[in-house]
């Protein structure tokens, strides 16, 4: 007797949780209609620019000091370069991160 009543809550308990599961709404969580999305948008474009712009301005000028460095065999300045380059490529791969992100929540 006290298995079938076991059983018989089991059974309505496992109903009113798929019933309460299938009334939970979807969500599509977006940006679209926020107020200031488009501000939003702008400044994270903004930001892919200059740090574009950063990213090669550091590479070139990190490599172009190497080469001087490397040219008048001064270690302080082929490693200042080295670093220069460096820290360019990690912006990069920052940025890069970030980006993948974004659009995977997007």
């Amino acid at each position: 007797m006290l298995t079938v009543v076991y059983l018989m809550a089991t059974t309505r308990l496992h109903s009113a949780a798929i019933e309460l599961a299938q009334a939970v709404p979807d969500a599509n969580p977006t940006l679209d209609g926020l107020p200031g999305a488009g501000l939003i948008q702008k400044a994270l474009d903004w930001a892919a620019g200059v740090t574009l712009a950063t990213t090669v301005i550091g590479i070139v000028i990190g490599g172009a000091i190497w080469a001087i460095g490397a040219k008048r065999g001064s270690l302080n300045w082929s490693d200042q370069g080295k670093t220069y380059i460096f820290g360019g490529v990690v912006v990069a791969l920052a940025s890069t991160i970030v980006r993948t992100a974004y659009n995977l929540v997007n």
